[in-house]
Formats: structure tokens, sequence, C-alpha cells
């Protein structure tokens, strides 16, 4: 009768040991699936990642274009007015440094 409980016991050990060795495999197979569907998920999130900066990139270079042509019209524009108002006033600045030469060392 020892024999047999003592049997049987071994053999509740070994099905107990089955069963934790069947959860441990159980559980690395889990682990390696959710690190395969990790890898997966992070590589889509670079793509999207790689693709969303691509397209802010073309964006802000065209936005920097646009706004180094804009600055180019404005600064033209600023010129031709500088220039249009010298003309403008030029007789008028002669003028007035004639009188400021003559009333300062006579005639």
């Amino acid at each position: 009768m020892a024999n047999a409980t003592l049997e049987m016991m071994q053999e509740i050990e070994m099905a107990a040991e089955a069963v934790v060795a069947s959860y441990e495999d159980q559980v690395q197979d889990l682990r390696q699936q959710l690190g395969n569907h990790l890898q997966e998920v992070a590589a889509s999130y670079d793509k999207e990642t790689a693709k969303l900066v691509a397209e802010r990139e073309e964006s802000s270079k065209a936005m920097i274009t646009s706004l180094e042509a804009d600055l180019a019209v404005t600064s033209q524009r600023n010129d031709e007015k500088v220039q249009q108002a010298m003309t403008d006033k030029r007789a008028a600045l002669v003028d007035e440094i004639v009188e400021k030469v003559v009333a300062t060392y006579g005639n």
C-alpha cells in the first residue's frame, strides 16, 4: 500500500510538472507572439511617422519658398518706393542743403 501511495504521489507530481511545463510553454509562446506583434506595431508606427515627417518637410519647404518669394517682392516694392521718394524729394533736399550751406558759410 505504501508503494502504491508513493507511486500515485509520483504520478500526481509528474502530472503537475507536465501541467506547469505546458503553462510555461504557453507563456513563452504568448511572450513571443506579443513581442512579434509589438515589433510589427512599432514598425508600422515608424513607417507612418516617416511618412508624416516627409509630408511636413515637403510642406515646410513649399511654405519657405513661398515666403522667400513674398519677401523678395516686398523688398523690391520697398526699394522702388524709396527710389521714388528720393526722386520726388531730391529738388527739395538739394534746396534745403544749399540753404543750410549758405546760412552757415554765407555768400
